[in-house]
């Protein structure tokens, strides 16, 4: 959905974004909308604001050296 399929590490697609927004108001409130790809501190708020709920960042977690810093990073992009 914000990436081309088939490995990680690319970047989010802003188009993204209004497929997101679209899925949200189709599905009842309490399913929820995953969105695996391109996630980060700068592309998490847009993707939760659409109506994600569910976000997964593997790279943007694991790719660096503090785990636990690039968690917390991401948490805080979402306040």
């Amino acid at each position: 959905m914000s990436i081309h399929p088939g490995y990680s590490g690319q970047e989010f697609m802003p188009d993204a974004v209004e497929r997101i927004r679209r899925l949200r108001a189709l599905l009842p409130e309490q399913v929820h909308v995953q969105v695996d790809g391109g996630i980060h501190d700068e592309t998490a708020p847009a993707a939760y604001a659409a109506g994600a709920t569910l976000l997964v960042a593997g790279s943007a977690i694991f790719g660096g050296g503090d785990l636990a810093g690039a968690y917390r990073g991401l948490v805080q992009a979402l306040d």
